[in-house]
């Protein structure tokens, strides 16, 4: 794909207009040549990684049809993370190379990058986001997956995505803090299944500050505008305005009025835009809980916060709507829970979104999270992690409208952490007519048995059911890893993984094996 991808890349690059770049090149221009912008504690951190990965179906054929491949592996990377005075980044490279020892049909190289960096142009003032991001991305959830990119499967494409965000950002002596930011990103795509996406949004905030006393008003705009290729564009528009006086001493009169403009293509019910509006009241008698209630004009809602410790969260938020997206009654809510070695956490939400819109916001996809912390890792980062299972959604140019519920628990010590979560996400597609129910579990255990030596058992199970074909598919996994760190910035692991499918349609059913040995040494 290589050829007519980059032709692909070109040609979408020739549509970023002068006058979108100019201001935006010299934002960038104005972080660069200022020397104490960047006075910091700055690292850079090449890598290579060798190993040898054998699996006995590299193609993930039917069982009886497996075909084994022994591959090389050599990845360089780089790392660069450093925070100065008026810049941050976080920036993680990594060029995956697989040599089979059978054919070269088997080669392969791709690309892995999550970069992010911040700047503040002007103090107190005007700031510059951006990101960048190269991942591989499935096709289809219905034909042939795995968690590698070594399998030979014609079912996985590149994905790359950047964006630039300059934001006004202030607060007026204490009456009004403000923010006004554009973004303009894309998302670009090896596969001619899925629309390349120019995606611009606008938002802009007024919130009354501490000066206003028992008087607190808010405004609200938002405009995402995605100019999506050879397919219907999206648009997701809306704004409201609200205000609240506090009457008595925890108890406040609230007023909430809001328009909405959205434009996609459905074959479901029709997309209903106009005004809205509502009055009710607040209440607030402690720090520990709060609830407030509005009803009016094609709109109520209602929402309960309770946080009885500083560790502990739980809220629920009502509501019910004629006009805008996700009409009808919809519910979402949290809960947080963390004690000194555990943390607990629940979330159900609905929301309308496309996929592209979530390869641009980096949500969704392969999740690597520390075994003992729980937090985001780098897929260039080495040595044991948990790879949190992903819900598969394939390429599409529909409109999504998801209602997800998932919950986890973390135990941690000083050399152990367990982790289980379940999830459950319901998807309808706007315009196919497509409807899809998942559920899945996750387990994981990490150990790090010796100083410098650790253990990490992840295993995963997955259900989809697809209304148009009426058919199911499953998917398992299972994984352990040891890792070891063999000197200062030379670690090694040795990794074995089992990846099962069952699935309905002919042929749709697989088993395969994966073993690894790899050294990873840094520079």
């Amino acid at each position: 794909m290589g050829a007519s991808a980059g032709r692909q890349i070109k040609q979408r690059w020739g549509r970023f207009r002068t006058w979108r770049a100019a201001p935006l090149a010299l934002a960038v221009g104005a972080a660069l040549t200022c020397p104490r912008a960047w006075a910091g504690d700055w690292q850079v951190t090449p890598r290579l990684t060798l190993g040898q990965i054998y699996t006995d179906n590299v193609t993930l054929a039917p069982n009886g049809k497996a075909k084994w491949d022994l591959f090389s592996q050599i990845t360089p990377g780089l790392s660069l993370h450093g925070k100065g005075g008026r810049v941050s980044a976080d920036v993680h490279y990594e060029m995956q190379n697989y040599v089979s020892v059978r054919t070269r049909d088997h080669d392969s190289t791709s690309s892995r990058l999550q970069a992010t960096g911040r700047a503040e142009l002007a103090r107190q003032w005007l700031y510059l986001d951006a990101s960048g991001g190269i991942t591989q991305q499935y096709i289809s959830p219905q034909e042939r997956i795995s968690l590698s990119n070594i399998y030979v499967n014609g079912n996985r494409t590149n994905t790359y995505t950047y964006s630039l965000s300059p934001y006004l950002k202030h607060n007026f002596g204490g009456y009004v803090d403000s923010l006004l930011r554009y973004r303009y990103s894309q998302v670009m795509y090896g596969s001619s299944q899925i629309a390349n996406t120019q995606r611009q949004t606008v938002d802009a905030r007024l919130t009354s500050g501490v000066r206003f006393g028992p008087l607190s008003w808010s405004l609200d705009y938002y405009n995402d505008d995605q100019q999506r290729a050879a397919t219907s564009n999206v648009k997701f528009e809306h704004a409201n305005a609200n205000i609240g006086y506090r009457m008595l001493p925890g108890l406040s009169l609230l007023a909430q009025a809001g328009y909405e403009n959205n434009h996609y293509e459905t074959t479901r019910t029709n997309v209903v835009n106009g005004s809205y509006w509502g009055v009710g009241l607040g209440w607030k008698p402690n720090r520990h809980f709060s609830a407030r209630a509005l009803k009016g004009n094609r709109f109520e809602t209602a929402r309960v916060t309770i946080t009885p410790t500083v560790r502990t969260s739980l809220s629920a938020t009502y509501q019910k709507r004629t006009v805008g997206l996700n009409p009808g009654n919809t519910w979402s809510g949290t809960f947080a829970l963390r004690t000194r070695h555990t943390s607990w956490e629940a979330q159900y939400f609905e929301d309308t979104t496309t996929v592209q819109q979530l390869a641009l916001e980096q949500r969704d996809f392969f999740v690597r999270v520390d075994p003992v912390t729980l937090k985001p890792v780098p897929y260039s980062t080495s040595g044991p992690y948990v790879l949190l299972q992903p819900t598969f959604l394939g390429l599409t140019n529909d409109v999504l409208v998801r209602k997800i519920a998932r919950g986890s628990v973390g135990i941690r010590t000083a050399r152990t952490g367990i982790r289980f979560s379940v999830f459950d996400e319901r998807r309808a597609y706007q315009t196919s007519g497509e409807e899809q129910k998942t559920k899945g579990v996750n387990g994981s255990w990490s150990w790090r048995f010796a100083t410098r030596t650790s253990s990490v058992l992840t295993s995963g199970w997955q259900r989809t059911h697809y209304s148009t074909s009426s058919s199911s598919s499953a998917f398992w996994y299972t994984e352990e890893t040891i890792a070891r760190r063999i000197a200062p910035r030379l670690t090694g692991d040795v990794n074995y993984r089992h990846i099962s499918r069952t699935s309905g349609a002919v042929g749709g059913g697989y088993d395969a094996n994966q073993i690894s040995f790899t050294l990873t040494m840094y520079f």
